[in-house]
């Protein structure tokens, strides 16, 4: 079996550990992990519907993008040695750039470490697509 590239595993690592860690500082518990943010951008627990509506269009996207990266995790790790589909590292440009969109508030210093950790580690997964592209294998 193939090892997974290091930058994938680099990417991931930053990915899950930017989920623990506080990412604004006027979270709703200690810090605002990165799960919390999740659900708050999904407005999971609020009264809008998030499959309703168009407040908060761009944070929803945003945080579907999460579910990119647990795409991309499985077709490395489902199929190795096969170099991942063109689309595969343009959607993570794409979601890279979407999630920069939590900069456009003007608050851009009461962003924390796992922001930061989980922008990275998209711009990381789209570089180790790319890489495994142009080798040609995963």
């Amino acid at each position: 079996m193939r090892r997974l590239p290091p930058l994938v595993v680099v990417a991931v690592l930053v990915f899950v550990a930017a989920w623990f860690l506080p990412v604004h500082k006027n979270g709703t518990t200690t810090g605002n992990p990165g799960w919390e943010a999740f659900t708050l951008a999904l407005d999971i627990h609020g009264k809008d519907s998030p499959l309703v509506g168009t407040k908060g269009l761009i944070e929803r996207i945003s945080a579907c993008t999460n579910f990119l990266m647990l795409v991309a995790v499985l077709l490395v790790v489902t199929r190795p040695g096969q170099k991942p589909a063109a689309w595969l590292p343009l959607s993570f440009d794409l979601a890279t750039f979407v999630n920069l969109w939590w900069l456009s508030d003007g608050h851009v210093a009461d962003l924390r470490i796992g922001y930061w950790m989980w922008l990275a580690s998209f711009a990381l997964m789209a570089i180790a697509l790319y890489l495994m592209r142009k080798e040609g294998k995963a």
